[in-house]
């Protein structure tokens, strides 16, 4: 393990963690309703970043078409389950669906932000 996996994964677990505290903050300060299926998603999000950082670590540096590829096929892996998820958050609590939905949304963003930021970082520097 290098030190941009070491940092990669602490960078996913403290967005865990802010997403998590932000769900209860929001809900205590302003009875903001917690979505039903938070911890599902932050662990849906958190597993698949990891995943895909790990499958983008894999090619060397002289396969630059070998990480795009990876690249394309981890990103459209993302959103298919990602759909199939929130298919499935829909059809178990429908009552919830704009709070999880949300949520979602923001997971999603903050998730990919990290993972961008540090394979950019790592791509720079090689």
């Amino acid at each position: 393990m290098n030190k941009y996996s070491i940092r990669f994964i602490i960078a996913l677990f403290f967005t865990s963690v802010v997403l998590v505290l932000g769900v209860h903050i929001l809900h205590a300060l302003y009875r903001i309703p917690t979505p039903s299926f938070y911890l599902e998603i932050v662990i849906y999000f958190f597993c698949s970043a990891l995943f895909s950082f790990y499958k983008l670590n894999t090619p060397k540096r002289n396969e630059p078409l070998r990480f795009v590829q990876i690249l394309m096929a981890s990103i459209v892996l993302k959103i298919i389950i990602g759909c199939v998820l929130v298919y499935i958050l829909f059809r178990f609590n429908p009552n919830g669906a704009n709070s999880n939905a949300f949520f979602f949304v923001i997971s999603y963003l903050l998730f990919t932000a990290c993972e961008v930021t540090v394979l950019t970082i790592k791509k720079n520097k090689e």
